[in-house]
């Protein structure tokens, strides 16, 4: 009797362990996919503008154009380039 009740205790406490990678493993992929859009994303957006010289054109692709990342890369590089200087 005693060696199924220790059978049954680990396998709770593997279902357990089990629930918990899942769930966590479900929110890191749900973190992954809302990551900010990358320098390189952030440009090609600014590119595919659209070609017209209208101002309510222009207007429009303004407004829908997101700049709120445009400098995080910048100040990535000017850390790095700060400490490169200072190893030298």
């Amino acid at each position: 009797m005693a060696t199924k009740k220790g059978a049954d205790n680990l396998m709770m406490i593997l279902a357990a362990v089990l629930v918990i990678i899942a769930g966590a493993t479900a929110y890191l992929l749900s973190l992954y996919g809302k990551q900010a859009p990358t320098f390189e994303q952030t440009i090609t957006q600014m590119e595919s503008q659209q070609e017209s010289t209208e101002p309510e054109t222009i207007e429009e692709d303004l407004e829908t154009t997101d700049f709120s990342n445009l400098d995080a890369e910048l100040s990535e590089i000017e850390k790095e380039l700060g400490e490169t200087s200072e190893q030298e």
